[in-house]
């Protein structure tokens, strides 16, 4: 029978290649937020992007996301990503400020209980 084996964080190191790919980015991290909501343990379902791009330039903070939604769309569909918080700068926005909104607590859903 065969088994098929998922790497650790592979869905995070898919969204990091694509991503990469199509904004080559000054800076970005993207972080497995899945362990802080209501899904199984070892889930890559909840993520917080940080990204920096000139791409981004003369673009308003809905058109970045929108880019960045259109870039991962086969990811987002395929892994059934649930939810992704996404900061989006410019590098001369980075320089004035690396800040990035904290995460909000998990509002509930379909609680699951953890093995």
């Amino acid at each position: 029978m065969n088994q098929i084996k998922y790497s650790f964080c592979k869905v995070r190191n898919l969204l990091l290649q694509k991503l990469t790919q199509d904004f080559t980015p000054e800076h970005l991290s993207i972080i497995n937020e899945s362990n802080l909501h209501s899904v199984p343990k070892g889930s890559e379902t909840h993520f917080k992007i940080t990204i920096v791009s000139n791409e981004f330039e003369n673009k308003s903070h809905i058109l970045r996301h929108r880019s960045i939604y259109q870039s991962i769309d086969n990811l987002k569909n395929d892994y059934k990503i649930h939810a992704i918080q996404i900061t989006a700068k410019t590098s001369n926005e980075w320089q004035k400020s690396t800040e990035v909104n904290p995460t909000p607590s998990c509002r509930g859903g379909s609680k699951v209980k953890s093995s």
